[in-house]
């Protein structure tokens, strides 16, 4: 059914942003902890 195809889509989606959302955070951690050493 059309539905499904739209919920399929729909969940990869959110699956993709969620894995975005982790780089995001792994990123800023990062990036916190090289300007914490430049600074200490």
């Amino acid at each position: 059914m059309l539905s499904d195809k739209f919920i399929q889509e729909d969940l990869s989606s959110n699956e993709n942003l969620s894995k975005q959302i982790i780089r995001l955070e792994e990123l800023s951690i990062s990036m916190t902890s090289l300007i914490e050493r430049e600074f200490s």
